[in-house]
């Protein structure tokens, strides 16, 4: 009978699963706390059962296939489904880990504050903070092991939605002693004469592509860029959001130049089963949300 089937092969979906999303079986094993001999009986037992192969093998090594790659996205959805379920009947508060990834200068501006008015009505919820590439911030999302990303340059993919919260304009920054802190009206020219902290070749930090700059130091994440700044020895391309509301607003000026660059700060996330967004992630997006209307005079922009 199928429901019989179905029980069997429940089984040994989770061994699935944990090994179709690391494609390494010591990997998939330290993560479920048993052993790799027990994991790969279990997707032998699995693709016996379905009658097709899940995973192509290539000497040692696990790469799963089309026909495993639509296995999984529908166990991805039954355990979303049952977890949602179990939320709904139990009518909980939200609890357990919350993975949410965000531009490293976002976390003080906006998601620390969040956090903490989350932890008023939902004390049992364990955030874990992260700061993640657009490209990782999919892959994560589509694993389940990250649940929310704020990005100001996400990347479309299939099961994720993006979804634009504000608007965020782009300014170029100094810190204390700069000689441009109090210069008037700035120029490009005048700008290419002084030193930048700017990310790595390929990351995008809004500066105009085609204009020249000096930039004398890289670096990773947007904080550190920020510091660095802040200390007066470099020019930084930041969001007014962040440079106006970080702990270190007051040694951070703009520099009298318009860069003339906007963009959007988006939520990311994965595409709901339904047609809404439920339970964590719907209660964290809609107190960011409210973090970043205060932050900008009540309205979104």
């Amino acid at each position: 009978m199928k429901m019989h089937r179905l029980i069997r092969l429940w089984n040994w979906l989770p061994a699935f699963r944990a090994v179709a999303q690391t494609e390494h079986l010591p990997t998939a094993s330290a993560r479920l706390n048993v052993s790799a001999s027990a994991l790969s009986r279990s997707i032998r037992l699995l693709e016996e059962d379905v009658g097709v192969p899940l995973f192509d093998r290539v000497g040692r090594r696990l790469a799963l296939n089309a026909e495993g790659k639509l296995l999984l996205d529908a166990v991805r959805d039954a355990m979303r489904r049952v977890d949602d379920a179990l939320a709904r009947l139990e009518r909980r508060t939200l609890a357990g880990s919350f993975g949410l990834s965000a531009p490293s200068a976002f976390f003080p501006v906006c998601v620390l504050p969040a956090l903490k008015i989350l932890a008023q009505s939902h004390p049992d919820l364990r955030p874990r903070l992260t700061t993640l590439s657009a490209p990782d911030v999919n892959a994560h999302l589509l694993e389940g092991t990250l649940d929310l990303a704020l990005l100001d340059d996400p990347e479309p993919a299939e099961g994720v939605v993006i979804e634009p919260l504000t608007r965020i304009r782009y300014g170029v920054y100094c810190g204390v002693g700069h000689p441009l802190r109090d210069a008037p009206r700035v120029d490009r020219a005048t700008l290419a004469e002084h030193a930048f902290v700017a990310p790595p070749a390929g990351a995008d930090d809004h500066w105009p592509k085609h204009w020249p700059r000096r930039v004398t130091t890289e670096v990773h994440t947007l904080e550190l860029g920020l510091s660095m700044c802040s200390g007066g020895g470099h020019l930084a391309v930041l969001p007014d959001l962040v440079a106006e509301h970080h702990p270190r607003a007051e040694d951070l000026a703009r520099v009298d130049f318009d860069l003339g660059v906007d963009a959007a700060l988006h939520a990311v996330y994965r595409r709901p089963l339904g047609d809404r967004l439920l339970g964590a992630v719907h209660e964290v997006l809609v107190v960011v949300e409210d973090v970043l209307a205060g932050l900008q005079g009540g309205e979104l922009r």
